[in-house]
């Protein structure tokens, strides 16, 4: 799948070089769907405390099942979960290029998070650590400047949509790189990208099959990183913006994700105690409670698996 994958691309690379708008694949305007709130759990999977997320999923990579769903395929806002696209994007073009890496000169901030604000644009960076400070940090300035740094972002952001519909995710829609909402002429603002909570875990499981570099970028919790602008060396130390990756055990790998409009979301891959990759997805809870979500889940997949 990954090869084809990789050939598709390359033939939309020389296709896509001229600029194709984003809006190609879905009206500026458009509304999110909704769905009667619906759950679903498998026998033995047990939900101790409810949760605040709007919907969720758990999904078993290594046998293909989902074993515990709700609302699972609303249609959300993805917010910086869309990151973890953004990422095996970029890969597959740097790949198809046949280069190991490149450098990206960030382009136009974006002043939405503390991190933002201490980039500049002009700044040169190695586009791995860009990529991993983006995954770290979910600097929405190092999305765009991904995406615009390796071939003109309208084209980048035509590849995440093409890439979507050949994984089969029908739902999922990308209006930019970050996340962050679109803000249409009159001050209204709609998402920058959406999916299914269902589609997230299958993206995740994409991840964790066949782009490891990328889940391992999202597993670590601390990192320093080195750019220059203006000639001058800039050394910077980054956290992560998952928590649960200090005190949550079994957890490989994740990406978080909040706006007003989204809410909280979180996305993880961790391991079982039958060594089962599985992916847990909660959209639309709290900034707090997609934390305290994650966590109720992946203690209620433990126990569940601790059974088998």
């Amino acid at each position: 799948m990954k090869h084809l994958l990789l050939s598709s691309l390359s033939i939309l690379f020389f296709s896509f070089i001229i600029v194709v708008p984003s809006s190609a694949f879905a009206d500026a305007t458009t509304t999110l769907p909704t769905e009667t709130a619906s759950t679903t759990l498998q026998s033995g999977f047990n939900v101790a405390t409810p949760l605040l997320g709007i919907s969720a999923v758990v999904y078993d990579i290594s046998s293909s099942t989902f074993i515990y769903e709700k609302n699972s395929t609303e249609i959300r806002p993805l917010a910086s979960l869309v990151k973890i696209m953004t990422a095996q994007v970029a890969s597959d073009i740097l790949k198809m290029q046949h280069k190991l890496t490149k450098t990206i000169k960030l382009s136009n901030k974006t002043i939405e998070t503390k991190v933002d604000r201490t980039l500049n644009v002009g700044e040169l960076w190695d586009f791995n650590d860009l990529l991993h400070f983006m995954l770290l940090t979910s600097a929405n300035t190092a999305a765009d400047s991904i995406a615009n740094g390796i071939i003109p972002s309208p084209s980048f952001i035509s590849l995440m949509n093409f890439k979507a519909r050949n994984l089969g995710f029908s739902n999922m829609k990308f209006f930019n790189a970050s996340g962050l909402p679109r803000v249409l002429p009159d001050g209204k603002e709609l998402p920058g990208s959406y999916a299914t909570a269902k589609e997230v875990a299958l993206l995740m499981s994409e991840t964790y099959k066949n782009y490891p570099e990328i889940l391992n970028q999202t597993a670590t919790y601390n990192a320093s990183f080195v750019s220059t602008y203006r000639g001058k060396i800039i050394k910077r130390d980054a956290t992560s913006t998952d928590p649960l990756l200090v005190d949550v055990p079994g957890i490989i790998g994740g990406k978080t994700g909040y706006t007003d409009i989204a809410g909280g979301n979180l996305a993880i891959i961790m391991n079982t105690p039958l060594n089962h990759a599985v992916a847990i997805v909660v959209m639309g809870s709290t900034i707090d409670g997609r934390f305290s979500d994650v966590r109720t889940l992946a203690s209620s997949t433990i126990d569940f698996f601790s059974q088998k």
